[in-house]
């Protein structure tokens, strides 16, 4: 599962993977742990963007390389070229199924204020709240590109993402 802070990756991901009964893996917990940091935004805030992308790369190497499984990425994952090679190559060689769960910015910057913004560190050095817009502009196309589905998620509940999600990987596994 691919989207923005707050799409909802985490808690649709582990529906989704509990109804399927398989593992799942949120990629930023994947990468604070391999980075030896309790949390992902203290494995930002301690070692900075360029040495989390860098594990990030490593704990998305590890994950895929076990089948089978439902993983959150982190929102900005596909952003770092690396791992977008990976993920490229996964996708077009059918040993990775990728989602978008898509929100638009009104929707995101509401739901991210609804949060403790001190767990999710500014990207642009702006408010995390403010620059919901900014990153939506930069990141959309890409995620759109690379999501074999995209779902809106603006005015579903969490459930109806996952019996979304779900319904469609049932199909693409049968195709």
């Amino acid at each position: 599962m691919i989207g923005l802070r707050c799409s909802g990756k985490s808690t649709v991901g582990a529906l989704v993977a509990q109804h399927l009964a398989r593992p799942f893996i949120d990629l930023d917990d994947a990468t604070a742990v391999e980075l030896g940091q309790p949390t992902p935004a203290l494995a930002l805030a301690h070692l900075g963007i360029d040495a989390f992308r860098a594990g990030e790369l490593h704990a998305l190497v590890k994950t895929l390389a076990n089948a089978g499984q439902v993983i959150a990425l982190g929102g900005g994952t596909p952003t770092h070229p690396d791992s977008l090679d990976i993920l490229i190559h996964q996708r077009n060689a059918h040993r990775l199924a990728i989602v978008y769960l898509r929100a638009q910015p009104q929707t995101l910057k509401h739901r991210l204020a609804q949060t403790d913004t001190r767990t999710r560190p500014p990207l642009l050095g702006q408010d995390p709240v403010e620059e919901v817009e900014a990153i939506f502009a930069q990141r959309d196309t890409l995620y759109r590109q690379l999501a074999h589905r995209v779902i809106e998620v603006d005015d579903l509940p969490p459930e109806h993402a996952a019996l979304a999600t779900e319904a469609w990987f049932n199909h693409y596994m049968a195709g």
